[in-house]
């Protein structure tokens, strides 16, 4: 009995190694035909040329500004006691523009308020200093799994000095990371 499952592990191993090399062979095929790898806004692996992912990086851009000008314009109907109310209003008002437009979407460990495509939305509000010292943590969190982050902070009840140091930070480490006050 333990020499079959000996035989199996090797199996699995050989099978392991054999699957490995198939996907390099395939990726310096597509390299040599001067093909780059890519994930698409849908989290799929894919393959094009510079040309295309020209293109892609143009469209990506596009979204987000539009997504940005659109968030910029939204006013909330009151001022929520609770941020719950301003993810449901924004959803609301950004669902007629991006109907793709996920609430709380869960990608592995991370749940962002809303998600577009590979744009996640964090949104807090009100937003005190507690609230501005997570935004880093999300920062890292969710770049494992989206391009882009958009933070829209309602009602600021921080001091500035302290928006001007998290906002600095952000800036300077993770460059993909917008962030609009409400």
């Amino acid at each position: 009995m333990q020499e079959f499952e000996e035989r199996q592990k090797e199996k699995k191993k050989y099978d392991q190694i054999e699957r490995e090399r198939r996907i390099r062979e395939f990726e310096d095929q597509q390299t040599a035909r001067g093909l780059l790898k890519f994930t698409d806004p849908f989290g799929n692996t894919k393959w094009g040329t510079p040309q295309e992912l020209e293109i892609r990086k143009q469209e990506e851009n596009l979204l987000i500004t539009r997504i940005f000008i659109e968030i910029e314009k939204f006013k909330p109907t009151r001022r929520w006691e609770y941020e719950e109310g301003y993810h449901k209003e924004l959803l609301g008002y950004l669902r007629h523009d991006f109907p793709d437009i996920k609430y709380e979407f869960q990608k592995g460990s991370s749940r962002p308020d809303l998600v577009i495509q590979n744009i996640a939305i964090e949104i807090k509000g009100p937003t005190d200093n507690a609230a501005l010292d997570t935004l880093t943590t999300k920062c890292l969190k969710y770049s494992k799994y989206y391009d882009h982050l958009i933070m829209v902070l309602f009602e600021p009840q921080f001091s500035e000095r302290h928006f001007k140091e998290i906002e600095e930070g952000i800036t300077q480490y993770f460059p993909h990371v917008k962030i609009i006050r409400k």
